[in-house]
């Protein structure tokens, strides 16, 4: 959404993926985003004109995202991990995903204090704010 659309955090978010790092996502994350940019047309931050633009600019930025799709066995940690850190539905299964790419050494990039308490709980490094001190 903060590359998509001009919010808190969105300077920070185009910095970093000007960078070129490597980006794995949920499957979920296209259709969590669309559904996401089609509320800001609703709600009118974005003219019902901008709507098609918007689509092709989440497309362009799903092109650079490695997609990891969600089995059982992931929806399973997700659910064990919504539960133990009190995550909605989406957010552990985006935990869940992160933590499947553990060996990749990932960073979660989340502007939602709940999942980067959650990510930092199971040992994961979060951005923007990368200390366990700070997310509490």
């Amino acid at each position: 959404m903060k590359l998509a659309v001009d919010e808190a955090g969105s300077g920070e978010m185009r910095e970093l993926w000007e960078e070129g790092l490597p980006t794995a996502a949920s499957a979920i994350g296209y259709s969590e985003l669309c559904c996401a940019l089609a509320g800001v047309v609703r709600s009118g931050r974005l003219p019902v004109a901008a709507a098609e633009q918007v689509l092709e600019l989440a497309n362009g930025i799903w092109k650079r995202v490695v997609t990891v799709g969600v089995e059982g066995v992931l929806a399973r940690h997700a659910g064990a991990l919504g539960a133990r850190h009190a995550l909605r539905a989406l957010d552990a299964i985006h935990l869940a995903t992160a933590l499947t790419l553990a060996e990749a050494g990932p960073i979660v990039v989340s502007w939602d204090r709940r999942l980067r308490r959650a990510a930092a709980a199971e040992g994961l490094p979060v951005y923007p704010e990368t200390t366990t001190a700070a997310l509490r």
